[in-house]
């Protein structure tokens, strides 16, 4: 390392996500390489120690990788290779031990299970839906990935990474999806807010917009963590709305 230089690093597995980086000349570039086994038993081992007292009070095994000799393994193994996804089967499995029991799981169905299975969670929280019936549980998780579908399409439709709170709030009207959130009285500047500003695979950015203090508002800018988040969601809700004008034409 030399003192007397500015060093500038890159790793390319963020560089090849953001697209139209401008990359200066001199820039040490890194490719990070795919976990192999070793890296991979090494990150389980950490995580199972790290994570030991749960286990033993969900009463679920610690996390185990299929061998590659296993039939059906190398989906999963194929997966584990990413940090990203390694930690997401993690997640996956951390749930009654799930990933041992999953048979032609792949990164569509990883996803779409802990994406439901979060926004689950988050609607545990709220007593009307504890107290509601499976079949309208099972509607508001759709309806929720209805809203973070709306905003990675919005994302797509735009040729953009991110959406602003005024774009997302105009295509959930588009779509229908405001009332509920009209109806709790935050205000039209929340809906965007309470729609995804909470999602746990969302990154919220903030900025002062207008001029003087009287003309000041606070405008929101939200990204997912990781673009393929976005673009499951994208391609999920679709898919979903193709299937739906179809049924309704085919009818």
């Amino acid at each position: 390392f030399d003192q007397d230089r500015a060093v500038r690093v890159i790793v390319t597995s963020r560089l090849t996500l953001i697209h139209k980086a401008a990359v200066s000349s001199g820039t040490n570039v890194i490719r990070l390489q795919p976990f192999d086994a070793s890296r991979r038993a090494l990150w389980v081992s950490i995580w199972n120690r790290a994570n030991r007292r749960y286990f033993d009070a969900q009463g679920i095994e610690a996390l185990s990788l299929p061998a590659a000799a296993d039939n059906g393994s190398h989906h999963i193994l194929a997966l584990a290779e990413q940090p990203l996804l390694l930690a997401m089967l993690a997640l996956y499995d951390s749930h009654g031990n799930e990933l041992r029991h999953s048979e032609g799981l792949d990164q569509t169905k990883l996803y779409d299970d802990l994406l439901r299975r979060f926004l689950s969670r988050q609607g545990s929280k709220q007593k009307l839906l504890n107290r509601a019936h499976e079949h309208e549980q099972s509607a508001a998780i759709g309806r929720e990935m209805d809203c973070l579908g709306v905003a990675a399409f919005g994302m797509y439709n735009r040729r953009k990474t991110h959406i602003l709170d005024l774009e997302l709030t105009a295509d959930l009207k588009r779509f229908g999806l405001t009332e509920s959130s009209d109806a709790t009285g935050l205000g039209e500047m929340s809906v965007a807010d309470r729609v995804i500003g909470g999602f746990f695979f969302v990154y919220k950015s903030k900025a002062q917009q207008g001029h003087g203090s009287a003309g000041l508002r606070s405008a929101f800018s939200y990204d997912f963590l990781h673009l393929t988040f976005g673009e499951v969601l994208a391609a999920d809700f679709i898919l979903r709305h193709v299937l739906d004008e179809v049924e309704a034409w085919s009818e």
